[in-house]
């Protein structure tokens, strides 16, 4: 995935039921949904469509992009593809690109990365939380089953850091939902979610269904 995404300046949609462009983004869920090019997910499902219509529109990307950066999780837990979120987050213009910092000692319980970047509005350099192995072992996400910490350290670190660092300095980005590696952790674990991430998981659900009652009512067959 390219570095960056090119944001969407301008939006002729909207997905709040009172606003006039409410039929419009329905119309445009169903489109996508008859897409053979979209992921498996959203292929003839209209609600999903939506739901990503509206990420895309409240984070100024496109809904393709916003739709192949959708993980979904074998409980219906939506999440970022992390690779989507760093770019995600290059795109906003606000920082510079994520510079990952190495500390420690590779092996050892002390490795790990931290990530910088400087504010361009203030030319202030933010850094991010230290994750280190010592980290990954103490909350269970090494030793799972199945668990990548155990064959990609290196990439799991990086990664890991780089949700941190975009939910501490950038949550808008994020939008309240975590990363697929947190959410395979947190499921794998039997560990119950962040209160914040359950409230995003009922709010979407909530939205399929309305979007499935006016859909199944012939919403989308209006003028």
């Amino acid at each position: 995935m390219a570095n960056e995404l090119q944001t969407v300046q301008k939006t002729e949609l909207t997905t709040e039921a009172d606003n006039e462009g409410f039929q419009f983004a329905m119309e445009q869920a169903k489109m996508l949904s008859d897409s053979t090019v979209i992921p498996m997910v959203f292929r003839k499902n209209p609600s999903n469509c939506f739901i990503a219509l509206e990420l895309a529109q409240r984070m100024k990307l496109s809904p393709m992009a916003v739709m192949a950066g959708l993980w979904i999780s074998p409980n219906n837990t939506p999440a970022w593809y992390t690779q989507f979120l760093i770019a995600a987050f290059n795109s906003t213009k606000k920082f510079s690109t994520l510079i990952y910092n190495e500390v420690g000692e590779r092996g050892k319980p002390d490795w790990g990365y931290y990530c910088t970047t400087t504010e361009l509005a203030t030319g202030k350099e933010l850094r991010g939380a230290t994750i280190t192995m010592e980290n990954a072992k103490r909350d269970g996400w090494y030793d799972r089953k199945g668990s990548k910490w155990q064959t990609i350290p290196e990439l799991m670190l990086r990664y890991r850091a780089a949700a941190f660092f975009i939910r501490q300095y950038a949550p808008e980005v994020a939008m309240g939902i975590q990363t697929r590696e947190e959410v395979e952790d947190v499921e794998r674990n039997n560990k119950p979610q962040s209160n914040y991430q359950d409230d995003m998981k009922e709010r979407l659900r909530q939205k399929a269904e309305y979007v499935d009652a006016e859909f199944t009512e012939g919403g989308s067959e209006k003028s």
